[in-house]
């Protein structure tokens, strides 16, 4: 008996073992939960932000994206806005608040996201692998190293949250610049890093009241204050805020008029990001809440247009992820119904620039045939400038050259303001603190027609009197002192 119950015993024993392998084998396969459940997961966006904020899942697996708030949301990959660092993990538009989005991870690696309509809500997902972020040296010489551009993307832009958070915004711009100079990827998506900082920049503005304002917010196209308006509209609501935030900023630099108005745009741009639910697919629905209050916090009709800039900038964004529809024929038909507002026409028709380079995959000369449709030549001028200077990003790592030889391709009657564009291009995108060398050459290129050289040398040394000191901008004007004594140059 004792040896028959021994035998049992070491029988069963056997089975136990092979049953207890089995299952801490099917554990590590799948996850930490069953295998049907470890396949799916759910990720819900309330008031406070992302549940859970932080997820672990295998490669295969699939996530299913979800808000509690009556509201639209939009999850997708960093960076904002431009979902770069994992441009597949994007629903392409908002998701309804009685709505769902699911997205498969198929590939290994570490993936922050946000929510494009509210910026201040972020999260990440580790797939399949420890956070490879964490295996890169959280350095500027770490970052570079990384293999794969997604990674080094989001490294960089964990790399600008660190200075920020133990420098302030000078650090995190001295980095900026650095970077800049040095990785054309990074200068290819600086719009986005300048959005990052001013994010950062308004956490520190909500705790404190104020932060270190610098000059270098006029990066990029003073990026600084989309990321810095976007957050704070959303998260205060008051758009009366968000003006005398401006008024402060010029303030403290007053000698860059186009801080203040880059504000302006931001602002217009902000809240129409956050637009009502129920005008979804709308475009007058969407656009007109920011145009009211573009009308009534602008001081001025150009401080209105300016708001206004930032809110077809907006609506540009819908047409291209294909949240609002529109005639791909015709794609500034919605300009047409501000025909008593001509400021307002005007700023729609200057910031569709975007959605006109999506539409032909970035041709320029192609991009310019529905400007050369506008049969009024203010605002056809003012949309070749804009589409233009929006091309310099495009431009950055190559020269200007196939960018001025474009200019002369298309009507005559808009030769001058491409050509105006693209210096100040070079001015708004280029080198920090170097913006003005590439623009200056722009308007000495043997390429530009005589004709047309002198407007540009206005057009640049306009913009140089508003970005920089006066002393400076005297500098810049000894510079091209053989060949132009115009504008604001003695």
């Amino acid at each position: 008996m004792l040896s028959t119950f021994a035998t049992c015993s070491s029988k069963s024993l056997k089975v136990l073992i092979l049953v207890v392998s089995v299952v801490v084998f099917l554990i590590a396969l799948y996850g930490f939960t069953d295998s049907d459940e470890s396949k799916v997961h759910k990720v819900v966006l309330s008031k406070d932000g992302f549940i859970p904020q932080n997820l672990r899942i295998h490669t295969g697996d699939r996530v299913t994206f979800s808000t509690r708030k009556d509201a639209p949301f939009w999850p997708a990959s960093d960076l904002h806005p431009s979902h770069s660092a994992y441009p597949d993990f994007d629903p392409q538009m908002p998701v309804g608040p009685d709505a769902s989005w699911s997205f498969t991870f198929t590939e290994d690696g570490v993936y922050t996201f946000h929510d494009h309509l509210n910026p201040l809500h972020l999260g990440s997902i580790v797939v399949g692998v420890d956070d490879i972020l964490a295996s890169v040296d959280m350095d500027v010489a770490g970052c570079n190293s990384a293999t794969e551009r997604p990674t080094k993307l989001r490294c960089w832009d964990n790399l600008l949250v660190s200075e920020y958070d133990h420098k302030g915004l000078p650090g995190a711009f001295s980095l900026y610049e650095s970077l800049f100079k040095s990785e054309p990827d990074f200068a290819q998506e600086c719009h986005s890093y300048t959005h990052t900082i001013g994010k950062k920049a308004l956490e520190e503005y909500v705790a404190t009241g104020d932060f270190g304002v610098t000059d270098q917010i006029a990066y990029c196209s003073y990026g600084f204050f989309h990321g810095f308006m976007d957050s704070l509209v959303q998260y205060t609501g008051d758009y009366g805020q968000s003006r005398d935030f401006c008024d402060i900023i010029d303030a403290k630099i007053g000698e860059q008029t186009n801080v203040y108005t880059a504000c302006l745009h931001g602002i217009g741009h902000g809240v129409t990001d956050g637009y009502d639910p129920s005008a979804k697919g709308n475009a007058l629905a969407i656009v007109n809440p920011g145009l009211k209050l573009c009308r009534a916090i602008g001081r001025t009709p150009y401080e209105i247009k300016i708001c206004a800039t930032g809110v077809f900038n907006s609506l540009a964004a819908m047409y291209e992820s294909g949240d609002v529809p529109y005639d791909p024929n015709n794609p500034l038909a919605v300009c047409s119904e501000f025909g008593s507002e001509p400021d307002i026409k005007a700023a729609c028709f200057d910031d569709m620039k975007t959605l006109l380079a999506h539409i032909t995959n970035y041709d320029y000369v192609a991009s310019a045939k529905f400007i050369e449709a506008i049969p009024e030549d203010h605002f056809a001028v003012g949309a070749i400038d804009n589409l233009s200077t929006y091309r310099v990003y495009r431009l950055l790592e190559n020269g200007f050259e196939e960018g001025i030889r474009d200019c002369y391709r298309i009507q005559e009657r808009l030769q001058a303001g491409c050509v105006r564009g693209i210096s100040v291009g070079f001015m708004v995108q280029g080198t920090p603190g170097e913006e003005y060398v590439e623009a200056i050459a722009v308007c000495r290129s043997p390429l530009v027609h005589e004709e047309h050289r002198t407007e540009c040398f206005d057009r640049t040394m306009e913009f140089a009197k508003e970005r920089y000191s006066q002393s400076e901008h005297q500098r810049l004007c000894e510079s091209v002192a053989d060949v132009y004594s115009g504008y604001g140059c003695r």
